[in-house]
């Protein structure tokens, strides 16, 4: 159809449904509304592409304007941008191998927090980006909170962490990704839009490392899932130089926790993690009226030492100043295996 025909069919429909605009000016909006759909799905066809563009650059000591060439030469885009916003002469370095353009132009333009790009008809278009303050939560796949998680924007040092109710705020510019990371679950990636206010949720990480930690009413769990400080000691590290007990064994092993020995005969040492008294547990029941000095070395597994005010979350106030945790060997399922081990002391 020409585009007298399709002017004349246009103004057959409009004079049927009766409008009292004129048929030119409806004919000038639907082109104009048409222009605007292609024009949007040429940018996203662009965008597209350029991710499928492949390039390594680098480049040490050189200038915006050298980078800039050899991006041209090498994928045919063009640079527009105005001089006043980025200083071509200024010396950057950048050492990329095999990513898409849009990962190199972000790279590029890490320093450069208030400049955005948007690539179409095979032009790369920076500008001056708007900066604004966005917000967020982060949960965990119960919908609890997740108190310490890292938020960073994505190829800068730009970040910061949640509080205490898993909240954060943090300045970037549209068009910016985000990386948000836990301990003990998979880093996700999202790309800032116009929306302010975001409500992330982290998905455990199931390819941990086996190791394993014993926490309270003695369950297992992965030491990179935890999110407070612990140090384990294996029972092998307790019987290699043996002490008078279990107590003095642990000298030495872990960071923060002191014993001071008493000179009294058959006395139990005193232990102090970071400077108060930790709560001792065994196999996940707390004790009170017992000393390490009462544990046969020989009896232990591990022993599991958990710093900080976290230990009140899982033994109450009194694990308030950590807790030593001990695990006891369990009966094993091979043949019989007999050791002896003996001690002596005189009292002078």
């Amino acid at each position: 159809m020409d585009k007298i025909s399709f002017i004349r069919q246009n103004q057959k429909d409009f004079t049927c449904k009766g409008h009292y605009t004129s048929s030119k000016q409806t004919f000038k909006h639907k082109i104009s509304v048409t222009g605007l759909l292609l024009l949007f799905l040429f940018i996203n066809i662009s965008f597209i592409h350029a991710q499928t563009v492949k390039l390594s650059l680098n480049k040490q000591n050189a200038t915006f304007e050298e980078i800039f060439n050899e991006i041209e030469e090498k994928t045919g885009y063009k640079f527009v941008y105005n001089t006043s916003d980025i200083d071509k002469n200024e010396r950057i370095s950048i050492q990329e191998t095999n990513l898409d353009l849009t990962e190199i132009l972000r790279s590029l333009l890490r320093s450069k927090r208030n400049i955005s790009f948007r690539i179409s008809n095979k032009h790369i278009a920076l500008f001056k980006a708007q900066i604004k303050t966005i917000s967020g939560i982060v949960l965990d796949t119960q919908g609890q909170q997740i108190v310490g998680a890292n938020i960073l924007v994505k190829g800068t040092i730009n970040g910061t962490i949640t509080d205490i109710n898993g909240k954060f705020q943090l300045e970037v510019a549209e068009g910016d990704v985000l990386l948000i990371s836990y301990i003990g679950y998979n880093t996700q990636e999202i790309t800032i839009n116009k929306k302010q206010d975001l409500s992330i949720t982290l998905v455990d990480d199931t390819e941990l490392l086996d190791e394993v930690v014993v926490t309270a009413l003695g369950i297992k769990r992965e030491q990179k899932a935890l999110g407070y400080a612990v140090q384990e000691v294996k029972s092998d590290q307790l019987t290699v130089a043996k002490g008078a007990n279990v107590a003095t064994s642990l000298t030495g092993k872990i960071a923060g926790l002191n014993i001071k020995n008493s000179t009294e005969f058959a006395a139990a040492p005193t232990l102090t993690l970071r400077g108060s008294t930790p709560l001792l547990v065994v196999d996940g029941i707390p004790h009170y009226n017992v000393s390490m000095s009462d544990i046969p070395a020989d009896d232990i597994e591990s022993i599991s030492v958990l710093k900080g005010s976290t230990a009140s979350a899982l033994y109450g106030s009194r694990g308030g100043d950590g807790a030593i945790m001990v695990t006891t060997k369990k009966a094993q399922k091979e043949g019989l295996d007999i050791s002896v081990n003996s001690n002596t002391m005189f009292h002078m």
